[in-house]
């Protein structure tokens, strides 16, 4: 019987095209998000 991961495994040289875009997509969220908010309470003003 073959073992179910039966491929040898390689050695990561460089991050994978996922991992880049993942990358990518929190820092445009994080970017995003503060710019919302700083938006929303320069709006606002103080009280």
């Amino acid at each position: 019987m073959l073992p179910l991961l039966a491929s040898a495994t390689t050695p990561r040289t460089a991050p994978e095209p996922s991992d880049l875009f993942l990358f990518a997509a929190a820092v445009l969220a994080v970017w995003f998000v503060r710019r919302s908010l700083r938006k929303r309470f320069r709006d606002r003003g103080p009280k």
